[in-house]
């Protein structure tokens, strides 16, 4: 072979490996430049206290929801909880982790459970330094939890306290979500490590983009009306009926991602305590009934328990209606068999779980939980919130967090605590405002049609008014609210 061939076989290496490369120079350029112009904003679920007064603190990143949710034209967010960025020798940090109902929904900061317990905590025990830090959000299941985990175990927990499931099926990756990315879950942990990096959202948000278009192109409309409820904007898949594949893949979905976020939190010694889940089962008839063999549809369940209340018998009773809840195709709902899996990862982790549901049905008519607790399906009303902070608070003194020894004389009665809360007309004007809107649309009404549950509210008072803002402008939240009714 001559020079003169030797040189041009080079070249063409040298061509062929440029051609190669080429792809991947650009995929990096655009990754730096995404990151330069700051793609998608800080998604990292602790960010800096954005004022200088609380610099010193981390807060619960506004921004965090954007890693899991981009058909959604607004993101849930969690609480502005802040902890201290340097952890004090006497403190003691705990993490929640959750769905709406953790969230405090639909009171908003001030009757979350965890600022509850929180409050009972610093009672109980003056000399520590307690942070309770709530990263709840509305529409997220276990996959999200999990992606948490790392985060939170970066920040010195001395404990973690999860009450979650209700949004398995529905929520952002939940088989029957609208936010979904398949049903396969090595995709979607893939998905998860892949969401670090800015050009995979610029592709993620691409995709959502052409999707939502192409729903609008086909239907003649947006595709999802902007008077829907979170609650019909997220289902993707409304039957899921019981004992079906996907009810089997939503529960496997929950034990492994679970047994995943209590296996994380043993590698570092981090104390876990798991909550059975309650809802509204005597008095929330099912959304959606179908066939089932060997099983009678779920409306029908729900006629044989009332009827077996009203003859009092209540334990029969207290089955049918159970099983009504379960046989119920739109799975808003946890199964019983959700909290057999608590209960089953419980044991094998030695991880306490709360006996939530004796708790809520010693404060129920016929200890069956109902709508003395219950606002809908399964958010609580003030007073329940009040009994899931007791709950938590009496699991954490039996299993001997923080001390051996607890003050008896200091714990109140959940009566107790509530009667001395801080909380105003437009804390509970504005909870029930929600939830009337909420009702107002799907699945409490028979269609996905637009929610007309404002047309008819007139607002007498000034705290009212205030409320209507809060649901209707993004910009306005209760806190601003309460600076207005001062």
């Amino acid at each position: 072979m001559n020079k003169n061939n030797q040189l041009d076989l080079k070249k063409r290496r040298l061509f062929t490996l440029l051609m190669l490369c080429t792809p991947f120079v650009l995929l990096v350029l655009l990754e730096l430049l995404l990151r330069l112009f700051q793609y998608g904003g800080d998604q990292h679920l602790f960010v800096t206290g954005p004022e200088k007064q609380i610099s010193h603190y981390w807060m619960c990143n506004q921004n965090v929801g954007r890693r899991y949710f981009y058909m959604l034209d607004s993101t849930p967010s969690p609480p502005k909880d802040l902890f201290l960025k340097i952890k004090p020798e006497n403190g003691y940090r705990i993490f929640v982790l959750g769905g709406s109902t953790t969230a405090g929904f639909p009171y908003s900061y001030n009757l979350m459970f965890p600022r509850i317990l929180n409050f009972q905590l610093s009672e109980l025990f003056p000399d520590r330094y307690i942070e309770v830090v709530n990263t709840a959000m509305s529409a997220v299941n276990s996959y999200t939890l999990l992606d948490f985990m790392d985060e939170i175990i970066a920040k010195e927990p001395d404990a973690i306290l999860i009450y979650a499931g209700h949004n398995e099926y529905y929520g952002a990756m939940g088989v029957g979500s609208r936010e979904s990315f398949g049903r396969n879950p090595a995709f979607i942990h893939l998905y998860l490590q892949l969401k670090k990096f800015k050009t995979f959202l610029l592709v993620r948000d691409a995709v959502g983009w052409l999707k939502k278009h192409l729903t609008k192109v086909t239907s003649g409309s947006a595709g999802i009306d902007p008077t829907n409820t979170l609650m019909a904007r997220i289902v993707g898949e409304q039957k899921i009926p019981y004992k079906s594949n996907m009810y089997y893949q939503g529960l496997r979905q929950y034990e492994r991602n679970m047994r995943r976020i209590l296996v994380k939190a043993g590698q570092d010694n981090i104390p876990v305590i798991l909550s059975e889940l309650i809802s509204n089962v005597k008095d929330q008839p099912p959304f959606i009934s179908v066939d089932i063999d060997s099983f009678p549809a779920a409306e029908k369940a729900f006629s044989i328990g009332r009827k077996l209340l009203l003859q009092g018998d209540i334990d029969d009773a207290r089955t049918a209606l159970t099983l009504a809840k379960d046989l119920d195709a739109l799975r808003f709902r946890a199964s019983e068999e959700m909290n057999e899996i608590i209960h089953q990862l419980g044991r094998q982790f030695n991880a306490p779980v709360v006996p939530m549901k004796s708790f809520f049905e010693a404060h129920c008519e016929h200890n069956i939980i109902g709508n003395e607790l219950i606002l809908e399906h399964l958010h609580p009303n003030a007073r329940g919130y009040f009994i899931m902070a007791d709950a938590f608070l009496q699991t954490m003194q039996e299993n001997e967090f923080i001390s051996a020894s607890w003050d008896e004389d200091r714990i109140w009665a959940p009566e107790e605590v509530m009667s001395n809360w801080g909380w105003t007309e437009l804390d509970t004007v504005s909870a029930n405002l929600s939830i009337h809107y909420l009702k107002g649309g799907w699945p409490f009404q028979p269609d996905i049609a637009p929610n007309h549950a404002l047309e008819n509210y007139y607002p007498d008072t000034h705290a009212e008014s205030l409320a209507v803002r809060i649901l209707t402008d993004e910009t306005f939240n209760l806190v601003a609210g309460h600076v207005a009714m001062a």
